[in-house]
């Protein structure tokens, strides 16, 4: 694909657990089990989930954070996999990170100049023009100068996920990695961080891989959205299209105990019971299958695999064995 930014496949994250006075590893942590995932320069892909189901993982992964188990990562092209911290400098310049909490990702010790500034430095942009970006991403983030001086706990908390947004794209990246960045913050405040990533984003012309657990939000910035569980991709599909009808019964599930403004009063059939399985010792088959109404024999035996039912040009992807582009699914029927 000629305009495919980021490119993963079959990446998996898993966890080694240790015990014993001799540490010997008596399990893993199936994090991230196996995820294929593409981002186009300038789109926006949402990955929503419950808590736990490796979005945030994912994403640490993409960036390298975490070193994968499994599978390839290529940004632009180019395999980053197994790069080491000197030959990622290019790839870091040109992929950022916003984290969730931004009263533990600022240093407390350090001035919002100082902040923003380090990753200029660490790149070797002149002194000069790091000091000209630091000014302009204040104004930009609507701020301004007077902030430079001050220090973290001098802020509120929007005003702080608006310093980490400023340090995200302070050397120009073509790709940001928001790992719940409104989450932590008041409702009213909210709307003013996705407005500014929006803005940003059209500004920049830049991609994000944008994780989130609530789906007003994902359907607000998202052009394509992956609904995880469990460490897997269950659907994979554009806004309009997922929202219209999702097709696996998680999704469904999540719609249904998570209204979306706009969705009008349609529920689904679909009604989670019980608990989301461990990672450390997930369910055979589909993952999904112990709280799945609608689950049948196979599910129980065989691991469905991510396919697409839609068209070659519109591609609507989904690992149930029970969907396809010819039956209807059960649950699909919305209750008004």
């Amino acid at each position: 694909m000629a305009n495919e930014l980021l490119k993963i496949e079959g990446v998996k994250k898993h966890f080694p657990i240790k015990s014993g006075l001799l540490l010997r590893q008596t399990g893993t942590v199936y994090a991230v089990d196996g995820i294929s995932l593409n981002v186009k320069a300038g789109e926006t892909v949402g990955v929503v989930g419950e808590s736990g189901c490796g979005k945030s993982t994912l994403g640490r992964t993409v960036i390298r954070i975490y070193d994968p188990t499994e599978g390839t990562i290529k940004f632009d092209g180019k395999d980053v996999t197994h790069q080491t911290k000197g030959e990622l400098m290019d790839f870091r310049r040109n992929v950022q990170m916003i984290f969730q909490d931004p009263y533990s990702s600022l240093n407390p010790r350090r001035t919002i100049a100082n902040i923003i500034d380090q990753p200029m430095l660490v790149h070797n942009v002149s002194l000069n023009d790091r000091r000209k970006r630091v000014t302009e991403l204040l104004d930009k983030i609507g701020l301004g100068k007077w902030a430079q001086d001050r220090y973290p706990h001098e802020f509120s908390g929007g005003q702080r996920q608006r310093i980490a947004i400023a340090r995200a794209i302070a050397l120009k990246p073509r790709l940001v990695i928001a790992d719940e960045p409104v989450s932590a913050l008041d409702v009213s405040v909210q709307s003013q961080i996705l407005n500014l990533m929006s803005d940003l984003k059209d500004e920049m012309k830049m991609a994000y891989l944008f994780i989130a657990h609530d789906l007003a939000v994902v359907r607000h910035m998202s052009d394509r959205i992956a609904v995880m569980y469990l460490g897997n991709i269950v659907e994979l599909a554009t806004k309009e299209e997922l929202f219209d009808g999702p097709k696996h019964p998680y999704t469904q599930a999540l719609m249904a105990s998570n209204p979306v403004p706009g969705m009008g009063r349609r529920k689904y059939r679909v009604v989670l019971s019980g608990d989301v399985p461990s990672p450390v010792n997930p369910p055979s088959g589909c993952r999904f299958h112990p709280r799945c109404p609608f689950a049948v024999e196979k599910c129980k035996t065989d691991r469905p695999v991510l396919r697409n039912i839609g068209s070659e040009a519109k591609p609507y992807e989904v690992a149930c064995h029970l969907v396809s582009s010819k039956t209807h699914f059960p649950g699909n029927q919305a209750l008004n």
